[in-house]
Order: C-alpha cells, then sequence, then structure tokens
C-alpha cells in the first residue's frame, strides 16, 4: 500500500511541475493541472496493458528463445512474468487513482 501511494505522490508531483509550466506560459493552472493528469493516467494505463498482458506471455518467451537466442528455465520465465504481472496491477491501480483524480477535479470546477 506504502508503494501505491509513493507512485501516486510522484505522479502528482510531475503533473504539478508541468501544470505549473503550462500556467507560466500562459494558461489556466486547474484547467492544465486536469490535462495534465488526463494524459499521464492514459499513459499510465496503457504501459499497464503492456505489462500485465504483452510482456508476460509465452508468445514473447518464444520469440526471445528461438530469434534473439535468449534461453532462459522455464522457472525464470515464470517468475518474471509474475513480476510484471504486479508491476502491471500495480500501474493499473495508479492509472485507475489518475483517472479517479481527474474526474473529480474536473466536477469540483464545474
Amino acid at each position: 500500500m506504502k508503494r501505491y501511494v509513493i507512485d501516486l505522490a510522484v505522479m502528482n508531483v510531475i503533473a504539478l511541475a508541468i501544470s505549473l509550466l503550462a500556467y507560466f506560459s500562459g494558461s489556466n493552472l486547474i484547467d492544465a493541472l486536469i490535462l495534465v493528469l488526463f494524459i499521464e493516467g492514459g499513459i499510465v494505463l496503457v504501459l499497464a496493458g503492456l505489462f500485465g498482458f504483452l510482456l508476460t506471455q509465452p508468445l514473447l518467451w518464444a520469440f526471445r528463445r528461438f530469434f534473439l537466442g535468449i534461453d532462459a528455465k522455464e522457472e525464470d520465465w515464470e517468475t518474471q512474468a509474475k513480476e510484471k504481472r504486479s508491476t502491471g496491477k500495480r500501474l493499473i491501480v495508479l492509472g485507475a487513482a489518475l483517472m479517479a483524480e481527474t474526474t473529480l477535479l474536473a466536477l469540483a470546477i464545474m
């Protein structure tokens, strides 16, 4: 749980920094923050899908084994797949939190 909160805090600090740059260039701060959080949430959800689905598939394992010549043991592949799935789950939660935060901010300024 602590890791989820740290990830969310880091993403919010990044979003705030980008929004402040947009504010100093003449944009509205809240609108820029909402847009940046929305874009960050979308990128994180896409990365979560990549980690949770694509990188854990046996097709990728076969590709690495046959075309790249990387011969990993089945146990090693399973542990790597489990780690990538857990990273994907963490990113899904982070992306959903960013999207919820975006929605709440957008509803608050209406």
